[in-house]
C-alpha cells in the first residue's frame, strides 16, 4: 500500500518578488533584522583577516628587501614609491570585493552578483559608457585645478621616482581593483545593508549618504575639515549614482578615473609620498569647491546618460 508524503517545506525566495531599487535588493521574503548585523560580522572578520594576511606578506617582503635591518625594514614599509608596497596595498583593498559579496550571500542568501547591480551582474557595457564620459570631464577638472594652483600637492615640481615605470604599470593594473574594492564595501554593501532596515526609499538613501560619507571620510584618517568635506561629497555622489543607475558601475568608474589620474600625475612629478591622504593631509576652500563642482557636473551628466540609455534602475521581480 502506498503512502503520500507531505511535500518538504520550501525556503522563501531571497530576492523581493516585485521590482525594487538597488538599496532594497535585500528586502525579500527572508529579510530579518539580524541579517545585516550578521553580514557586518562577516565583513569585519574578512577585513581583519585580509589585513593581517597582507601585513604578514608585506612584512616578509620588506624583511627580505631590507636584509633583516630593522631600520631599513621600517623605511621600506613607509615608502609609497616602492612597487611592492604600493601594489600590495592596492591588492589588499581589492579583497573588499569578494568580502562584500560573500558577506551578502552568506548572511542574506542573495546571489553575490546583486551587489554589483539590480540585474545580478556587473554591466560592462554601461561601465564602458561611464568611463567614456568620466575620463574627459575628470581630466579637465584636474587640469584646471593644477593650472589654478587649487591642488597644492602638485605645485612644487621635483624629480619623479626611479621606480616610475613599475608604478605606472601597477597603477593601471591594480588601482582599478583598489577603487572597485572601496566602492563595493562603502557604497554597494553598505547601501544594501541599510536598505534592508529602511523601507522608505529616501530614508534609506539619506541613511546611506550619512553613514557612507562618515565612514568613507574617516577611513582616510585625515580630520582636516576640507578633506572631510571633499571625501563626503565624493561618497554622496557615488551613493546617488548607484541609486540612479541601479548598480555600482558609474561609481566604480568615477573612483577609478580619479585615482588613476591623480596617481599618474604624482608618479610623473613628485612621487607618491604626497598622493595618499594621511592624518597630516590638509586641503583648502578653492580645492574643495572645485572638487564638489566637478562631482556635481559628472553626476548630472551620468544621470542624464543613464536615462538616455535606459539603464535598469530596478530588479526584474517575478
Amino acid at each position: 500500500m502506498g503512502y503520500a508524503y507531505p511535500p518538504l517545506p520550501q525556503k522563501p525566495p531571497a530576492l523581493p518578488q516585485e521590482p525594487v531599487e538597488y538599496q532594497h535588493v535585500l528586502r525579500g521574503p527572508r529579510r530579518a533584522w539580524w541579517r545585516p548585523l550578521g553580514s557586518f560580522g562577516l565583513v569585519l572578520v574578512g577585513t581583519i583577516g585580509a589585513f593581517i594576511g597582507f601585513a604578514v606578506l608585506l612584512g616578509v617582503a620588506a624583511f627580505v628587501m631590507g636584509g633583516g635591518d630593522l631600520d631599513q625594514i621600517e623605511a621600506l614599509t613607509a615608502d609609497f614609491d616602492n612597487p611592492v608596497i604600493f601594489g600590495g596595498q592596492n591588492l589588499l583593498l581589492a579583497t573588499l570585493i569578494p568580502i562584500a559579496m560573500l558577506a551578502t550571500w552568506i548572511a542574506h542568501g542573495v546571489r553575490p552578483g546583486f551587489v554589483s547591480s539590480v540585474l545580478g551582474r556587473f554591466r560592462w557595457g554601461w561601465f564602458g559608457w561611464t568611463l567614456l564620459v568620466t575620463v574627459p570631464l575628470w581630466l579637465a577638472y584636474i587640469g584646471i585645478s593644477v593650472l589654478l594652483g587649487a591642488d597644492g600637492a602638485a605645485a612644487e615640481p621635483t624629480s619623479r621616482p626611479s621606480t616610475w615605470v613599475a608604478l605606472l604599470v601597477l597603477t593601471f593594473l591594480t588601482t582599478p581593483l583598489q577603487a572597485a574594492g572601496e566602492e563595493y564595501l562603502f557604497r554597494g554593501w553598505l547601501m544594501q545593508q541599510l536598505g534592508a532596515w529602511f523601507k522608505n526609499t529616501y530614508v534609506a538613501l539619506a541613511a546611506a549618504i550619512v553613514v557612507s560619507s562618515t565612514v568613507f571620510a574617516l577611513a582616510h584618517t585625515s580630520l582636516d575639515p576640507w578633506v572631510l568635506l571633499d571625501l563626503g561629497a565624493f561618497a554622496t555622489a557615488a551613493v546617488l549614482l548607484t541609486w540612479r543607475t541601479g548598480g555600482l558601475e558609474a561609481a566604480v568608474a568615477l573612483h577609478i578615473v580619479n585615482n588613476v589620474i591623480v596617481l599618474v600625475l604624482f608618479i610623473m612629478t613628485t612621487g607618491l609620498g604626497d598622493a595618499f591622504i594621511t592624518p597630516d593631509t590638509t586641503s583648502n576652500l578653492p580645492s574643495t569647491i572645485m572638487s564638489v563642482a566637478a562631482l556635481a557636473i559628472t553626476t548630472a551628466v551620468l544621470w542624464w546618460l543613464a536615462g538616455r540609455r535606459g539603464v535598469a534602475r530596478t530588479t526584474r521581480g517575478t
